[in-house]
Protein backbone atom coordinates (compact mmCIF):
# COMPACT_ATOMS: atom_id res chain seq x y z
CA UNK A 1 0.00 0.00 0.00
CA UNK A 2 1.23 3.53 -1.03
CA UNK A 3 1.34 6.16 1.75
CA UNK A 4 0.97 9.38 0.40
CA UNK A 5 1.63 12.65 2.39
CA UNK A 6 -0.91 14.21 0.17
CA UNK A 7 -3.67 11.51 1.21
CA UNK A 8 -7.11 14.03 0.29
CA UNK A 9 -4.99 15.24 -3.33
CA UNK A 10 -3.99 11.41 -3.87
CA UNK A 11 -7.71 10.12 -4.16
CA UNK A 12 -8.53 13.15 -6.38
CA UNK A 13 -9.55 11.50 -10.22
CA UNK A 14 -7.14 12.98 -12.32
CA UNK A 15 -10.48 14.12 -14.34
CA UNK A 16 -11.00 16.40 -11.85
CA UNK A 17 -7.78 17.32 -11.11
CA UNK A 18 -7.28 17.95 -15.05
CA UNK A 19 -10.61 20.06 -14.66
CA UNK A 20 -9.05 21.94 -11.62
CA UNK A 21 -6.11 22.89 -13.28
CA UNK A 22 -7.69 24.00 -16.55
CA UNK A 23 -9.43 26.29 -14.47
CA UNK A 24 -6.32 27.94 -12.70
CA UNK A 25 -4.65 28.14 -15.63
CA UNK A 26 -7.29 29.80 -17.25
CA UNK A 27 -7.93 32.25 -14.51
CA UNK A 28 -4.21 33.23 -14.41
CA UNK A 29 -4.04 33.83 -18.19
CA UNK A 30 -7.53 36.02 -17.77
CA UNK A 31 -6.15 38.08 -14.85
CA UNK A 32 -2.59 38.26 -17.37
CA UNK A 33 -0.48 36.82 -14.43
CA UNK A 34 0.62 34.60 -17.18
CA UNK A 35 0.86 34.66 -20.89
CA UNK A 36 1.46 31.40 -21.50
CA UNK A 37 2.20 27.75 -19.66
CA UNK A 38 3.11 24.49 -20.19
CA UNK A 39 1.53 21.92 -17.53
CA UNK A 40 2.59 18.44 -17.25
CA UNK A 41 1.42 16.49 -14.13
CA UNK A 42 2.52 12.78 -13.26
CA UNK A 43 1.34 10.23 -10.42
CA UNK A 44 2.78 7.93 -9.37
CA UNK A 45 5.09 8.00 -12.38
CA UNK A 46 2.19 8.10 -14.95
CA UNK A 47 1.58 11.35 -16.25
CA UNK A 48 -2.50 12.26 -15.48
CA UNK A 49 -2.43 15.75 -17.31
CA UNK A 50 -0.82 17.77 -20.00
CA UNK A 51 -1.85 21.00 -21.14
CA UNK A 52 -0.50 24.01 -23.26
CA UNK A 53 -2.58 27.31 -22.77
CA UNK A 54 -1.90 30.96 -23.84
CA UNK A 55 0.94 32.26 -25.97
CA UNK A 56 4.78 31.24 -26.67
CA UNK A 57 4.96 34.76 -28.07
CA UNK A 58 2.26 37.17 -27.42
CA UNK A 59 4.12 39.88 -29.57
CA UNK A 60 3.26 37.32 -32.55
CA UNK A 61 0.34 35.89 -31.33
CA UNK A 62 2.35 32.42 -31.59
CA UNK A 63 0.03 29.49 -29.08
CA UNK A 64 2.05 28.15 -26.39
CA UNK A 65 2.15 24.39 -27.61
CA UNK A 66 3.55 21.25 -25.41
CA UNK A 67 6.82 21.37 -27.27
CA UNK A 68 7.68 25.01 -26.60
CA UNK A 69 11.30 25.37 -25.57
CA UNK A 70 11.87 27.76 -22.44
CA UNK A 71 14.73 29.78 -21.39
CA UNK A 72 15.18 29.35 -17.72
CA UNK A 73 16.86 31.90 -16.34
CA UNK A 74 17.92 32.01 -12.72
CA UNK A 75 17.09 28.25 -12.32
CA UNK A 76 20.90 27.28 -11.45
CA UNK A 77 20.93 29.93 -8.42
CA UNK A 78 19.44 27.74 -5.66
CA UNK A 79 21.73 24.44 -7.28
CA UNK A 80 24.78 26.83 -7.24
CA UNK A 81 24.40 28.18 -3.83
CA UNK A 82 23.46 24.57 -2.17
CA UNK A 83 26.84 23.43 -4.13
CA UNK A 84 29.00 26.65 -2.40
CA UNK A 85 27.15 25.88 1.53
CA UNK A 86 27.98 22.26 1.10
CA UNK A 87 31.64 23.04 -0.27
CA UNK A 88 31.97 25.63 3.01
CA UNK A 89 30.42 22.99 5.59
CA UNK A 90 33.60 20.40 4.19
CA UNK A 91 36.16 23.61 4.73
CA UNK A 92 36.61 23.42 1.15
CA UNK A 93 35.19 27.21 -0.02
CA UNK A 94 36.35 30.40 2.07
CA UNK A 95 33.15 32.56 1.10
CA UNK A 96 35.09 35.62 1.94
CA UNK A 97 38.36 34.22 0.01
CA UNK A 98 39.50 36.34 -3.45
CA UNK A 99 37.84 34.19 -5.98
CA UNK A 100 41.05 34.31 -8.39
CA UNK A 101 42.01 31.47 -7.00
CA UNK A 102 39.63 29.30 -8.94
CA UNK A 103 38.93 31.93 -11.86
CA UNK A 104 42.88 33.06 -12.10
CA UNK A 105 42.04 34.76 -15.94
CA UNK A 106 38.84 36.72 -13.76
CA UNK A 107 41.06 39.96 -12.81
CA UNK A 108 39.44 42.71 -12.89
CA UNK A 109 40.91 46.33 -11.73
CA UNK A 110 39.40 49.07 -9.98
CA UNK A 111 39.61 53.10 -11.27
CA UNK A 112 43.04 53.29 -9.71
CA UNK A 113 44.57 50.34 -11.37
CA UNK A 114 44.75 48.16 -8.55
CA UNK A 115 43.44 44.53 -8.21
CA UNK A 116 39.93 44.45 -7.34
CA UNK A 117 39.26 41.60 -4.47
CA UNK A 118 35.69 39.74 -5.74
CA UNK A 119 34.45 36.76 -2.81
CA UNK A 120 32.04 34.25 -3.29
CA UNK A 121 29.98 35.69 -0.91
CA UNK A 122 29.69 38.79 -2.85
CA UNK A 123 28.65 36.75 -5.94
CA UNK A 124 26.33 34.59 -4.06
CA UNK A 125 24.81 37.81 -2.60
CA UNK A 126 24.60 39.54 -5.58
CA UNK A 127 27.14 42.19 -3.91
CA UNK A 128 30.00 42.50 -6.30
CA UNK A 129 28.66 45.21 -8.02
CA UNK A 130 28.81 42.89 -11.71
CA UNK A 131 25.89 43.94 -13.97
CA UNK A 132 23.92 42.34 -16.61
CA UNK A 133 24.59 43.56 -20.73
CA UNK A 134 21.29 43.58 -20.80
CA UNK A 135 20.82 46.56 -17.80
CA UNK A 136 23.32 48.80 -20.16
CA UNK A 137 21.56 52.01 -22.06
CA UNK A 138 22.04 51.05 -25.21
CA UNK A 139 22.81 47.98 -27.48
CA UNK A 140 26.57 49.23 -27.71
CA UNK A 141 27.44 50.04 -23.86
CA UNK A 142 31.16 48.51 -22.39
CA UNK A 143 30.16 45.14 -21.99
CA UNK A 144 28.57 44.74 -25.50
CA UNK A 145 32.04 46.22 -26.70
CA UNK A 146 33.96 43.81 -24.62
CA UNK A 147 32.10 40.39 -25.94
CA UNK A 148 30.59 40.05 -22.38
CA UNK A 149 27.50 37.59 -23.04
CA UNK A 150 24.82 38.02 -20.42
CA UNK A 151 23.41 34.85 -20.56
CA UNK A 152 20.65 35.84 -22.84
CA UNK A 153 22.04 36.78 -25.89
CA UNK A 154 23.54 33.98 -28.28
CA UNK A 155 27.59 35.64 -28.29
CA UNK A 156 28.99 33.04 -29.11
CA UNK A 157 31.33 32.70 -26.16
CA UNK A 158 31.69 30.55 -23.15
CA UNK A 159 32.53 31.26 -19.39
CA UNK A 160 36.25 31.00 -19.65
CA UNK A 161 36.22 33.70 -22.62
CA UNK A 162 33.26 35.46 -20.51
CA UNK A 163 35.54 36.11 -17.85
CA UNK A 164 38.84 36.74 -20.03
CA UNK A 165 36.65 39.66 -21.71
CA UNK A 166 35.56 41.31 -18.47
CA UNK A 167 38.66 42.64 -17.54
CA UNK A 168 38.90 44.63 -20.94
CA UNK A 169 36.23 46.74 -19.34
CA UNK A 170 37.76 49.41 -17.01
CA UNK A 171 35.89 49.60 -14.20
CA UNK A 172 35.41 52.23 -11.43
CA UNK A 173 33.90 51.20 -8.26
CA UNK A 174 31.32 53.03 -6.09
CA UNK A 175 29.39 51.90 -2.96
CA UNK A 176 25.52 51.19 -3.30
CA UNK A 177 23.46 50.49 -0.47
CA UNK A 178 23.86 47.14 1.82
CA UNK A 179 27.47 47.90 1.72
CA UNK A 180 27.98 46.16 -2.07
CA UNK A 181 29.79 48.05 -4.59
CA UNK A 182 28.54 48.14 -8.22
CA UNK A 183 31.28 48.43 -11.34
CA UNK A 184 30.48 50.95 -13.50
CA UNK A 185 32.58 49.57 -17.30
CA UNK A 186 34.09 52.29 -18.77
CA UNK A 187 35.51 50.59 -21.50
Amino acid sequence: MTNSIFPLRQSIPPAHLSTHIQTVVQQALDERRLVGAVVLVARDGELIHQQAAGFADRESARPMALETIFRLASVSKPIVSTAALVLVTQGRLDLDGDIGRWLPEFQLRLADGSPACITARQLLSHTAGLGYRFFEADADGPYARAGVSDGMDASGINLAETCAALPACRCCMRRVRLGGIRWQPTC
